[in-house]
């Protein structure tokens, strides 16, 4: 336990003595929280966030600054032959346990009405199944699908990136249901990083009394966490060569998807991603391109009119290729960034109303922005790689993100629910189905089929009437 002394001296070190106004006049309790918060902070950093937020400034980006991306292989284009070959040779790395999954959990579904981590959220699927369960099911069936037997198939390992805030219930969920299928030590929980919050003066926020104001750091929080937690020694030990980091909340993705991880390893590359096509120039996206000579990810609001609505001879746009949070990593490349180059990626700032004490000594929201929230980006790292590689996919078969509430036109339950059942559709007639008729959701377990594949026997010469849940 970090004693009273020792934080009081640190606190005027740094100038920030404000945080223990109220300690004498809590109960012992509270002012074990209020120690247990201050403990957690590297009074280090502080002047360097504070230097950071008073050097603010909206990069704009116009032609000239940037380029567009040049070698990006087309999956429309993989002939056959090629696809086959990718699809095996992935599903040897996996059988050959090389393949580790990261996926992104820290958020809770707060956006979708729902006070639980996003990964447990019900998506309204005939299944019942939330996405927890259903990347889970990916896993097991690619497993199957990389040995003929229990002896022969592989084992990916499975990450699961939480918060503070969703860390206990994900973990007490996984182990309420069995882990989903999976084996216990196959999944990994680990927490993402946090970072104070200061306010425009530069100091540490009282959250209430005895709680400093904390937000998550960021996706690009992974890289510390990653070390932190002992997570890279973990795939080390492990064996795992290739590494999938992905969001929890796209329902089209592909975890470990052979062809991805296979096209990337065959590359010989450092670093990978999954892109899409925008789907038109003011597509409020993230967008890949060159900087400099190097991989970077510039927000739309980065870019200016010009650059957006640009277009090539055949009427394509030129800066073209989001990014879906899809990323592939060898297991060094992702250690380097960990252990030598995340200092150097900068802090993105963000004016915002914090919970604070206010005059009357009470905790509320101000009216005004009063501080400070620091975050640093996953994708900031890929600058750092001497290699990358990109695979462009179809939206309708990879992307259906769910980040807005039930009945939004877009990037919600509903929009993700219809892209799925079109798929699925789609897989049951190139499978040979005779008729698929009504109205509803059509949905296929993952334990069925990973991507489409082995439905023959159940398609061919029959008719589907939806909704319909196989499995």
């Amino acid at each position: 336990m970090t004693t009273f002394k020792k934080i009081k001296e640190l606190c005027e070190q740094n100038k920030q003595t404000h945080v223990l106004k109220y300690y004498n006049e809590l109960p012992k309790e509270e002012q074990e929280q209020l120690l247990n918060d201050l403990s957690q902070i590297d009074f280090s950093i502080l002047g360097e966030l504070y230097s950071a937020s008073q050097t603010i400034t909206k990069r704009q980006l116009h032609l000239g600054d940037i380029e567009p991306l040049g070698d990006v292989k087309n999956c429309r284009e993989l002939k056959e032959q090629e696809h086959e070959e990718l699809w095996e040779a992935g599903l040897q790395l996996v059988k050959e346990k090389k393949v580790g999954i990261i996926t992104l959990a820290g958020g809770q579904g707060s956006r979708l009405g729902f006070s639980h981590p996003k990964g447990m959220y019900n998506i309204g699927l005939p299944s019942g199944k939330n996405l927890f369960q259903i990347h889970a099911d990916n896993i097991l069936k690619l497993e199957q699908l990389s040995g003929s037997n229990e002896k022969e198939k592989g084992l990916i390992v499975w990450y699961v990136m939480t918060s503070e805030s969703t860390d206990s219930e994900t973990q007490q969920y996984f182990k309420e249901n069995n882990y989903l299928g999976l084996r216990p030590d196959q999944v990994i929980f680990f927490q993402q990083s946090k970072l104070p919050s200061l306010t425009f003066d530069g100091k540490l926020i009282l959250e209430t009394k005895s709680t400093i104001s904390f937000s998550p750091n960021g996706n690009g929080g992974i890289y510390p966490a990653l070390k932190d937690c002992h997570v890279l020694e973990h795939m080390q030990k492990s064996g795992i060569e290739y590494v999938h980091v992905v969001g929890i909340d796209n329902l089209l993705c592909k975890l470990a998807d052979p062809i991805f991880i296979a096209y990337c390893a065959r590359s010989n590359t450092q670093g990978g991603a999954k892109v899409v096509e925008k789907s038109y120039p003011d597509e409020r996206v993230g967008i890949f391109c060159n900087c400099k000579g190097k991989v970077e990810v510039v927000e739309y609001s980065e870019i200016d009119q010009e650059i957006s609505n640009l277009k090539d001879e055949m009427e394509n746009l030129v800066f073209k290729h989001s990014n879906i949070v899809n990323h592939f990593y060898t297991f060094q490349y992702l250690s380097d960034i960990c252990e030598n180059w995340f200092d150097e990626m900068k802090y993105h700032i963000a004016k915002k109303q914090i919970k604070c004490i206010n005059v009357d000594g009470e905790s509320a929201f101000p009216d005004q922005p009063n501080g400070f929230k620091f975050e640093k980006f996953i994708f900031d790292a890929f600058k750092f790689a001497s290699s990358f590689s990109f695979l462009q996919v179809e939206r309708n078969s990879d992307f259906a993100p769910i980040k807005n509430k039930e009945g939004s036109l877009n990037d919600s339950p509903n929009t993700a629910r219809d892209m799925l059942s079109k798929l699925h559709v789609g897989y049951l007639k190139s499978a040979g189905a005779k008729a698929i008729v009504g109205d509803g959701i059509c949905e296929i377990s993952s334990l069925i089929s990973y991507s489409g594949e082995g439905l023959t026997e159940i398609a061919k010469g029959n008719e589907f009437k939806l909704p319909i849940y196989i499995d």
